[in-house]
């Protein structure tokens, strides 16, 4: 394969984020609408937030994953252009592209919700790896002093393939049947297969290991040792910021849905998917204008608005097609300003020898947190309601701040290797 069929870097970091972003929009909005289709409880439909356990406990199979090279499967093609992220990238999307496919052959109900869940979280183990993977791609691709800068862009990138594999799909299951929608994502998949031949391998710094306790302890203990005087607040940090975000991300689609905004999704989530990209893009600008620190407190508020903003629509104005576009645009808005300088804020405090299994951990701390929360949101709406709900998530960032005090505002403050 000729080198100038190659794409860039950086292009290669973007086609990764939008597959990404595709296989997050099918399995976290189409997927779940399509259960809600077929009238699943709520109580089930919130339980399946656990199938995104796979995306906190990644770093229990990661360092056997940047351990295994599987660069022989591709020697025969081209050694050069196939290395360890390459390769990985291309297998693991090969699978994801068959199971979407079998969903075509599936029908839910009640009886067999738990085994589609347990498939499910299979495809999640496969999605969650592959992101991490993008993700180390990243972290090898572009500068540490970068990050925060080029992530908006990055974010633009995987919220259009959000919009494409969830919102999109979503649209068009009032006019056309799940199968044959299941078989388009199926196609789009492969044609993102196929693009991935051509992107560009990372220069990746994974040390050799001999032995699998080095392989499986050796990057968290170089993470305790790196942060040792930051541990205890990072930790509780990274597992508290995002919580109103995780409470909430589950289960207000199904909210408006009860609400009779189905048939405005279209419009209002693809309102939402421009709101992210611009929250991206300003939340990059805050990073180099404020610094990480003043950014996270500025994403806070934003996080508390959308719940206010919430509960404003199911108390005093159920029906207004304004608030419910407003709520779509400054939810995702938010949303796209915080994860943007959340993600690369975690970045900073990962060795670049141990990269995909270091970011596995700190990431592990706010998806683990917010999926058991998830989990059982399903149980205090059933409860309690839509109203105490949303007055529940109202108070799910603010105590994060305390922690946020005592932690470093830049790269430069991190020792470095």
């Amino acid at each position: 394969m000729s080198s100038s069929f190659l794409l860039s870097r950086f292009n290669s970091l973007l086609l990764l984020s939008a597959v990404s972003g595709t296989h997050s929009g099918f399995i976290r909005f189409a997927f779940t609408l399509w259960l809600k289709s077929f009238n699943i409880h709520i109580i089930h439909l919130a339980l399946f937030n656990l199938i995104f356990l796979p995306y906190s406990l990644k770093m229990l199979w990661l360092p056997f994953v940047e351990k295994t090279k599987l660069e022989k499967l591709f020697k025969r093609y081209h050694k050069k252009k196939f290395g360890h992220r390459k390769s990985w990238t291309i297998l693991l999307e090969s699978i994801i592209v068959i199971m979407t496919a079998m969903f075509i052959y599936i029908t839910p109900t009640e009886e067999n919700i738990f085994y589609i869940m347990l498939y499910a979280a299979i495809y999640c183990c496969l999605t969650a790896t592959k992101e991490s993977i993008a993700i180390a791609y990243q972290m090898e691709t572009i500068k540490a002093e970068n990050w925060g800068k080029t992530e908006g862009k990055i974010n633009a990138a995987y919220q259009t393939g959000f919009w494409i594999g969830g919102i999109f799909l979503f649209s068009l299951s009032s006019h056309i049947s799940w199968r044959y929608l299941f078989c388009g994502i199926s196609v789009l998949l492969l044609i993102g297969l196929l693009f991935n031949l051509f992107i560009q391998d990372s220069i990746t710094h994974i040390k050799k290991t001999s032995s699998l306790k080095e392989t499986f302890i050796q990057p968290y203990k170089d993470l305790i040792k790196r942060n040792k005087t930051l541990i205890l607040p990072l930790v509780i940090f990274m597992t508290l910021y995002r919580m109103q975000d995780r409470l909430l991300i589950g289960v207000t689609n199904y909210f408006f849905i009860d609400l009779g905004f189905k048939d405005h999704f279209l419009f209002g989530k693809t309102l939402g998917i421009i709101a992210a990209i611009i929250g991206g893009l300003l939340g990059s600008f805050c990073v180099k204008k404020y610094g990480y620190k003043k950014a996270l407190v500025i994403g806070m508020i934003g996080h508390i608005l959308s719940s206010l903003l919430l509960l404003a629509q199911s108390i005093l104005f159920p029906t207004s097609y304004i608030l419910f576009y407003t709520i779509m645009f400054c939810e995702k808005f938010t949303r796209g300003f915080e994860a943007t300088i959340f993600f690369t804020y975690q970045m900073i405090f990962c060795s670049k020898y141990f990269v995909a299994s270091q970011y596995s951990i700190l990431i592990a701390l706010d998806r683990l947190s917010g999926t058991i929360i998830s989990s059982i949101s399903g149980y205090i709406i059933d409860a309690y309601g839509w109203n105490i709900f949303f007055i529940f998530s109202f108070f799910g960032t603010a105590p994060s701040l305390w922690f946020l005090r005592k932690l470093p505002d830049s790269p430069k403050d991190i020792p470095q290797e």
